[in-house]
C-alpha cells in the first residue's frame, strides 16, 4: 500500500477495510478449496472402504 492510497482511504479503519475488502475477494477461493479438500477426504475414505472391504474377502 503506498503512501497515497493511505491518503485516500483515511486514517480510520482504512487497513481494516482493506483486510475485509480481500478477505470478501477470497471468500469464493476458500469455500472451493474446502469443497476439495471433502471431496477428496471422502474419496479416500470411499477407497479405503473398498480396499478393507477387498481385503476382508480374501481372507475370510
Amino acid at each position: 500500500m503506498t503512501a497515497s492510497e493511505q491518503k485516500n482511504n483515511g486514517p480510520s479503519g482504512s487497513t481494516l477495510r482493506s483486510i475485509l475488502s480481500k478477505l470478501k475477494d477470497a471468500t469464493p477461493f476458500i469455500f472451493y478449496f474446502i469443497v476439495v479438500l471433502v471431496a477428496m477426504a471422502g474419496w479416500l475414505y470411499f477407497i479405503g472402504w473398498l480396499l478393507w472391504q477387498l481385503v476382508v474377502w480374501i481372507f475370510s
